[in-house]
This record gives structure tokens, sequence and C-alpha cells, in this order.
């Protein structure tokens, strides 16, 4: 084997790291029992990787350095996995005071809020009296209940990559009251202040049902979209566009760069998107969805303002190597860290490919700013088909033509939102200036949703969590990809 170069030495040891995160998460490894052997097992790869570099044996680097990758992946999740495992006392009812540490969601029978309590994260369910903020401390007494499966749904392990492992319903006679909050409380409070106001915003200038749309695109808020609707988009194949506002925002930062970068420049794109991104962490509410989302966003940018694609898979491995380091757990049960991953590739590895097919196709007559929605959207699609696919259990059967017909208009529509219910918080005649002309792109989306909807045999039901079929559908576009490549000599 010739020389590796050593950049690609990282590229593997991270993706066999990656891997053995994955692995434990659905394999049970007793960290008391097994953690001097995966130690002793590093070391002597580690050791085995640097003989065998310096003797040029490149194959058994290779070999010695995975195994290392996936021992380091094994070792780092069950450690991660015994430090925070829960002391909470189940089945018992008890006194329970704790501090809220996160935005509390609300719909319209109650409220959901987390708090911690002796250093454990607890889900209360409670009714909207009292009224509780971020940094309140509550309390009442309760049961904490063990969360497990519902039906086909396994609640626990949702609620796990959020380090949450204990929930309370009902809880009796709860006292909420404040407290003098630490600095980086009060910013945070700040934050989900803001992320109000733009929500009432967005609600205040746009008729329904535009607004619970906007609503959705934004900040994936769909407790005001009607279950009718939900229903539409699921069938149509569309349910992705309000699944998660981080996914969105990665597409429609690839597409200000792409529309922009000719009249603007590389330089004043980055400024200009910069500034969206961090308007948009700040108004949402700085989550941790959006955070991670906003992350994959600023590394898109990069390479559309550096006009070539580096070495991108050593940016994603990066990135994605650094969120699962600080919580592990995100990469087997975190929906919106893997959607924002997938777009992100998708961006880097398919868009130019999407783009090529589109000049075989004589469509580069499409004006730019249709064209370049459409190339980053499907190519985000095409890359997150698999994931959602598995995880809503439906195959759409028009999904094709009705992603065709809405998608490019996804990005402008969530663009015009986004400015809208910004300009709204300040100056409410602008931000329904702006809103009207936001308002019939929001209303074409509806009315196609609904009108492709009720065609006969749209869409199939399929088996949810079909892992499988996702793992062999992501291999067959793994090796599209690298024949299309060769076919159309893209240099990635």
């Amino acid at each position: 084997m010739k020389k590796i170069p050593k950049f690609r030495l990282f590229t593997v040891y991270s993706l066999a790291f990656l891997f053995g995160v994955a692995l434990t998460s659905f394999i049970s490894i007793d960290y008391k029992r097994s953690y001097l052997i995966l130690i002793y097992s590093i070391s002597a790869l580690a050791i085995a990787a640097l003989l065998n570099f310096l003797l040029k044996n490149y194959f058994l680097v290779v070999v010695s350095l995975s195994l290392a990758g996936i021992f380091c992946g094994l070792f780092y999740y069950s450690h991660f996995e015994f430090k925070t495992r829960p002391n909470l006392v189940y089945g018992e009812e008890q006194e329970i005071e704790g501090q809220i540490i996160k935005k509390p969601s609300t719909d319209y029978k109650k409220q959901n809020v987390v708090i911690k309590t002796n250093g454990q994260k607890i889900l209360v369910t409670m009714p909207h009296y009292p009224n509780v903020y971020y940094g309140d401390v509550i309390k009442f007494r309760g049961t904490i209940e063990k969360p497990g499966k519902i039906e086909d749904f396994d609640y626990g392990q949702y609620l796990k990559k959020d380090l949450i492992f204990g929930t309370v319903m009902s809880p009796q006679d709860p006292v909420a009251y404040s407290v003098k909050l630490k600095f980086n409380q009060k910013i945070y409070k700040l934050l989900f202040l803001t992320s109000d106001k733009f929500e009432a915003s967005i609600n205040r200038i746009f008729p329904e049902p535009e607004a619970s749309l906007a609503a959705g695109l934004i900040l994936g808020i769909k407790r005001n979209i009607p279950d009718s609707f939900k229903n539409d988009l699921s069938v149509t194949g569309l349910t992705h566009i309000i699944a998660l506002s981080g996914y969105n925002v990665t597409i429609i930062v690839a597409v200000l760069a792409d529309l922009l970068v000719v009249y603007l420049g590389r330089k004043k794109v980055f400024i200009v998107g910069s500034i969206f991104i961090v308007g948009f962490v700040i108004l949402t509410g700085a989550s941790s969805s959006v955070v991670r989302a906003a992350i994959f966003s600023f590394l898109v940018m990069f390479g559309k303002i550096i006009g070539r694609r580096a070495d991108f898979t050593n940016i994603i491995i990066l990135a994605a190597f650094v969120m699962v380091l600080i919580n592990p757990f995100v990469l087997a049960l975190d929906v919106g860290f893997q959607l924002s991953f997938l777009a992100f590739c998708g961006l880097i590895y398919l868009s130019p490919i999407t783009a090529k097919i589109f000049e075989r196709h004589r469509t580069d007559k499409l004006p730019v700013w249709i064209k370049a929605p459409l190339i980053e959207t499907l190519s985000a699609q095409i890359a997150v088909f698999p994931l959602i696919l598995s995880l809503f259990g439906r195959v759409s059967i028009i999904g094709p033509i009705s992603n065709l017909a809405v998608l490019w208009i996804v990005p402008w529509s969530m663009g015009l939102s986004f400015a809208a219910g910004f300009l709204g918080m300040f100056f409410y005649p602008l931000g329904k200036l702006v809103a009207l002309v936001a308002w019939p792109l929001l209303e074409y989306i509806i009315k196609m949703v609904e009108l492709m909807a009720k065609i006969p045999g749209a869409s199939i039901a399929t088996q949810k969590g079909g892992s499988q079929v996702e793992a062999a559908l992501y291999v067959a576009l793994i090796f599209s990809v690298a024949f299309l490549n060769k076919r159309y000599k893209i240099t990635i």
C-alpha cells in the first residue's frame, strides 16, 4: 500500500471512533468490567499503529488505527453512559424541588418543563398554572417514573439524548418562584424571551394557516398546524420541510451563498451569511438542534465562498466528531443531528452532481433564483430520504413530483417569513409589508400540498424503523455518488 497522507489518518481514526460509538449505542457494555481491557487494547493498538508507520507498513497502520478508533468509541460511549447514569428514586411519591433549565414547551392542554434536581434532569408535565419561566425554581409533590416505550415508540431513548431519565405527570400543588440567575442563565433567558417575541411577531403579522406554516418552517413548531395538513405533508413526502428548523436553515444558507456570491463577492457573502446564522440562532432560542445546524451552516458557507470543495470529508467528520464528544448519545438518538449532518453531506457531495444533471438536461435556462434553491434542496432531500423513510414509515409515490413542485420555493418562503417576523418585532407596518410578499409563497405551499394529497394512491404505508432498508439505501447512494463523480469528472 502506498504512503497515506497524514490528514487521511485522521479520517480513518475518526470514522472508526464514530463507528465504535454507534456500535455501543446498540449493544450494551459493562463499563466496570471492560474499561481496563479497552484501555490496554487501545494502548497496544496505538503503539502498533506508530511502529508500523515508522516501518512504512501503511496497510497495518490503517488496520491498527481503525481498531484503536473503534475501541476508543466503545470506551468513550460506555464511560459517558456510566458517568451520566441516573440516580433517581422511581415509583415513590416525594417532595421535589428543582430549577427549570430549558425553555418550557406549552400547548393548549399543558406545559412541559425540564428541571434539574440533585444534579439529575426530570421532565415535568404540569397544567398551565402557575406560569413558569426558564430559571424559575418549582416545588411540588410527585412520583418520578422511568420513561419507557409507548407502543412502538421508545420514549426513554428519545429523552436519553437530552440526559433526561425521569418524568413526573400531574405534580401536586406546584409552587414556582424566581431566584437570582448566573450570568450565562441571564443570557439564555434573554434568548428565550427574544424567541417568544419573534414567534408572537409571526403570529401577529400572518393570518392562519400561513402563520402556523411559517412557524413550522422557521422554528420547527408544529403544535398549531392542523392534523389534516400534517397528514397531507406525510402523503406528499414533504414532512421534512417542518421536521426540524435546523435542517432548513442549512439549506437556506447554501442558497443564500449561491445567489449572492456573484453580486457581493465571497467575503461579503460570508459576513452576510454569518449575520443571518447568528440572528437565526438568537431568534429561535439557541436550542441544541439549531446550534448544531448553525455549525453545519457555517461549514457549508465556508465551502461555497472558497470556491472549491477543499477536503470537506475531514471537515464534516471533524464537526461530527466534536459534537459526539460533547454528547455521544446524539449519534444514534438525535434526529436533529442526523438530519443536519445528512443535509450537509447532501449539499457537499450531491449538489455538484445535481448541478451537472441539470446542465445535461438543458435546465440552465431556468432563472438562478429557481435553479439554485432547487439544486440545493433536492440534494439535501436525496441525502435525508432514507432516514425520513425509516422515521415516518410512509413512501410517497408522488414524492418526487411534489418535491419538485414545492422545494424550490421553501427557502424563499422561509427567508421572507424570517425577515417579516424579525422586522415585525420592531416596526409592525414594515413587517406586515414583507409578510404580504411572503404570504403568496406560503399559500402556494399549502394549496399545492393539499391538492397533491388528494391524488388517489399518492402514498403507501411502510414499516417504521426499517434500519436494514435504510442502510441498503445509503450504501446504494454512496456507490451512486462515486460512480457519478467519476462520470462527470467531479473532484471533491
